[in-house]
């Protein structure tokens, strides 16, 4: 659970730092509180629903050689931020380039704290 807390918040850390460093041009968030609300929601779909779609999808995404995935993963994105008040996507391509930012940081903090886990 602390993990999971953990996550969240450097989730939420990268989601501001991505709507901030940007100014607004990928992703806009109305403050710190948002983004980590945003990453639960994101982090809930994602681990909730995702694996179902995925499931589902896989002959498109194997016809597409795994491109459907990242349309399904950047639908997820829009999901949670049509859900998240605080959080508003500008368009397509900002979106998209937001949600690899985020997914980027969320992976590599999703290592470190699994690393941290096994030593």
């Amino acid at each position: 659970m602390v993990r999971f807390i953990i996550r969240m918040l450097i989730t939420g850390v990268a989601v501001l730092a991505v709507a901030n460093l940007s100014g607004g041009t990928l992703l806009q968030v109305d403050g710190f509180g948002w983004a980590v609300l945003f990453a639960v929601v994101l982090g809930f779909l994602n681990g909730g629903i995702r694996p179902f779609v995925k499931v589902l999808a896989l002959p498109l995404t194997i016809v597409t050689l795994g491109i459907f995935s990242l349309l399904i993963n950047l639908a997820f994105f829009y999901l949670a931020a049509a859900l998240t008040p605080g959080v508003h996507t500008v368009g397509f391509w900002q979106s998209a380039g937001a949600a690899i930012l985020i997914a980027i940081v969320s992976g590599i903090a999703g290592w470190a704290t699994s690393r941290d886990e096994q030593e």
